[in-house]
């Protein structure tokens, strides 16, 4: 089958790197997730709700 790449799959792909490379770097990431990506999914919606979901969720099973 054909393969897609969603949002959710390269944000929890990002904070998997993060984690892997830099683990310090997690916070700036969750804080460009509450003040960058939460208002553009609440305000444009399209992909950003799902790569915000994406996000939280792997740093939370990081955490």
């Amino acid at each position: 089958g054909e393969r897609t790449l969603t949002a959710r799959t390269l944000a929890a792909s990002l904070v998997g790197s993060l984690a892997r490379r830099e683990p310090e770097d997690l916070a700036i990431l969750n804080k460009y997730l509450h003040g960058v990506v939460e208002p553009r999914s609440k305000e444009e919606g399209g992909s950003w709700p799902e790569f915000l979901e994406g996000g939280r969720d792997a740093i939370a099973t990081l955490s």
